[in-house]
């Protein structure tokens, strides 16, 4: 429900947060990212082995299988 360059900043910020990195996936990454958060999907792969999913209305951040 955010406008989208404040979703998309804020999923950057997240994802820094959540792994420590100091880069934030790219703009591609990020579009996947928020159809995960807008239920459009379920989960998806982000790159750099990690996969975002959606667990009881919350993301998470994994190490993908």
């Amino acid at each position: 429900r955010l406008p989208r360059a404040v979703a998309t900043e804020a999923v950057r910020a997240w994802w820094r947060a959540t792994t420590g990195s100091p880069y934030a996936p790219d703009a591609a990454a990020v579009d996947r990212i928020l159809d995960v958060a807008a239920l459009r999907a379920e989960a998806t792969e982000v790159g750099g082995g990690w996969r975002v999913e959606r667990h009881r209305g919350r993301l998470s951040l994994r190490l993908a299988p």
